[in-house]
């Protein structure tokens, strides 16, 4: 008898078991999956090649390189600033090109907008690196906040070949989030990056 209610608890075990991975499975599938979404940080094409009369006019060429991005931003999923030392990654939402890439791409479209006769060209451009200013950019952060903004910090400086031309200039820029979903806050990061190029050329008149 003994044995007999030990094959039936053992069996009863082994169905509620069954059950209980079909109850998971089950609900498993009718979860629908979330896609992947993808951004760009710069929408706009690069300015086309200059025309000979344009190019007349330029009369300096500066190079223009945003150093490697921290770690944290180093990566292809959007972040958001939790608190002061708390960050949270998108699973699904990522960048389309390195954050890097894009920041480069917005930033020497907006200087070239608004240069005047300065030339402003990529880093891995085919120009001699010890005969030409370099602009050199460091991003600390660059991200959206839980208190409804987005930042825009870190510093820059000029320099040509190994000599340093002037002293790090600080930047730091805000802007408030009035609508949900990353795709607003991109926009008031590409928003950022004109803040930056402003910057940039008001300290290139001085």
């Amino acid at each position: 008898m003994k044995i007999v209610l030990a094959r039936l608890s053992i069996s009863l075990l082994i169905a509620l078991g069954v059950l209980s991975l079909l109850s998971v499975a089950g609900c498993s599938s009718s979860t629908p999956t979330q896609k992947s979404r993808y951004y760009l940080l710069n929408s706009h094409q690069l300015p086309p090649k200059m025309s000979n009369k344009i190019a007349l006019s330029v009369k300096k060429t500066v190079v223009v390189s945003v150093l490697e991005l921290p770690a944290y931003l180093h990566q292809p999923y959007l972040v958001l600033q939790l608190d002061a030392h708390q960050l949270h990654y998108a699973r699904f939402d990522m960048w389309a090109e390195p954050l890097q890439t894009g920041l480069s791409k917005a930033l020497l479209s907006d200087l070239n907008k608004n240069s005047g006769n300065t030339q402003y060209i990529a880093a891995l451009s085919n120009v001699s690196a010890s005969e030409t200013e370099k602009m050199m950019i460091q991003v600390d952060y660059f991200h959206p906040n839980h208190n409804s903004t987005v930042t825009l910090s870190g510093n820059y400086w000029m320099q040509k070949g190994e000599k340093v031309l002037s002293v790090q200039q600080p930047f730091s820029f805000e802007l408030v989030l009035k609508q949900d979903g990353y795709t607003h806050a991109i926009e008031k990061m590409r928003l950022l990056v004109s803040l930056l190029s402003q910057n940039i050329l008001n300290f290139e008149k001085e």
